[in-house]
């Protein structure tokens, strides 16, 4: 079963094990989540819908802050939701975690009406494709509304306060995105020093490509980036080979040369911070946007 669960940590689109078959955070099994699934999570290279591995991200980050807190029961929850948001990005892409029912925490948690009302604010913005048309900031506000949820409970003033102006900024850049105000943004992952298009990556540049074709924009800027576990110097050569293996693929795609703005920034502009040295799965990408003039 461990073996299953690390084929999932790198992308392997091999069936499943049989405990991989929810994405229902309550239905994951404890053995494998402390054994196997949480690690595997860490660790895995980015894939699938932007969406689900900023919740995957999110989660993670959720679940160590309320760790240190001592909230054994929490943490574990947003583990769940972590790692059930990373196991839809392998199995079943059109399936995501949604954020907590307002039924889940104490009654009474919601005194004033606020959480209900940015929850159906969240939810009327799924009804209208922001997991698509915004995936980072859809997901950003998801986890920080479950945050703000969670710090009401608890009675954790600062986390509310925090949390609470994290979810409604987000929510207002998803609404500016849907009212297209926005550019629209996709991203494409590597492997470690590696500038190949994956299958799921293809699928991600099927997406552009009918955006563009769709005419939300008459261009599409490609930006290539990498890690720092290289030098500079190959970094940037790096990420050049990736913009442009992306631009290419586009092509056949039927996106006009003319149409692509293709650059590249090495290791300059990193997705996450690290040391030199490190490698770091979402720090080698490419990010497409398509500018809403």
């Amino acid at each position: 079963m461990a073996t299953s669960l690390g084929l999932v940590a790198v992308g392997c689109t091999q069936a499943p094990a049989p405990h991989f078959g929810t994405l229902n955070p309550a239905g994951l099994d404890d053995y494998y989540l402390k054994q196997y699934d949480i690690e595997a999570v860490r660790r895995m290279v980015p894939q699938g819908p932007a969406f689900n591995d900023q919740l995957r991200v999110g989660y993670l980050e959720l679940a160590d802050a309320i760790g240190e807190h001592d909230d054994e029961g929490d943490e574990d929850h947003f583990l769940r939701k972590a790692v059930a948001s990373a196991k839809g990005l392998a199995q079943v892409p059109d399936q995501v975690v949604m954020p907590d029912g307002l039924d889940y925490r104490a009654a009474g948690t919601d005194a004033d009406g606020a959480l209900a009302t940015g929850r159906a604010r969240l939810l009327d913005a799924f009804e209208r494709n922001a997991r698509k048309l915004a995936p980072l900031d859809a997901a950003s506000a998801q986890v920080a509304w479950d945050c703000w949820f969670e710090g009401a409970e608890a009675g954790r003033l600062d986390q509310v306060a925090e949390c609470r102006k994290r979810f409604e900024d987000a929510r207002d850049r998803v609404d500016a995105a849907l009212d297209g105000d926005e550019e629209q943004a996709f991203i494409v992952f590597f492997a470690w020093d590696d500038a190949t298009i994956t299958p799921v990556g293809q699928t991600v540049l099927e997406e552009v490509a009918a955006a563009y074709r769709s005419g939300q924009s008459p261009r599409i800027v490609l930006a290539g980036h990498a890690d720092r576990s290289g030098t500079e110097a190959y970094n940037l050569q790096l990420s050049e080979r990736r913009a442009k293996n992306a631009a290419q693929v586009l092509g056949t795609m039927g996106v006009p040369a003319e149409a692509m703005e293709v650059t590249w920034y090495g290791e300059t502009r990193p997705r996450v911070p690290t040391e030199d040295g490190v490698r770091e799965p979402q720090n080698r990408r490419v990010e497409f946007t398509l500018p809403a003039d």
